[in-house]
């Protein structure tokens, strides 16, 4: 959705527009948390990943490793937190997962 969001947006030549772009990743990011965790576990990755996420972009991208076309803040776009955001359920039930399999092999 970022991907498609972001080149509509490039195909307007409109400038970063937090509307566009910003809004409905935040809105699907709170959608997939309440599809999938309603947890407060769920709802802390969901703001570690969204914080740690950009903050190693900003560490790669300060070092040269890194780059994005159109930076907004720190040399990253302002929609990049909501999509690090969106992972966090996905990546708890995936430990979650992992961890129950595991479980289930101990003796």
């Amino acid at each position: 959705l970022s991907g498609v969001l972001a080149q509509a947006a490039a195909a307007r030549g409109a400038p970063h527009d937090v509307l566009m772009l910003d809004l409905p990743l935040c809105v699907s990011a709170g959608a997939i948390f309440a599809a999938f965790e309603r947890s407060w576990g769920g709802l802390f990755m969901m703001f570690l990943l969204a914080t740690l996420g950009p903050a190693a972009e900003i560490g790669l991208i300060s070092q040269g490793l890194y780059s994005y076309t159109d930076p907004d803040l720190f040399g990253i776009p302002t929609w990049i937190p909501w999509v690090y955001a969106a992972g966090g359920p996905p990546n708890g039930l995936l430990g979650r997962q992992i961890l129950a399999e595991l479980e289930k092999q101990s003796p």
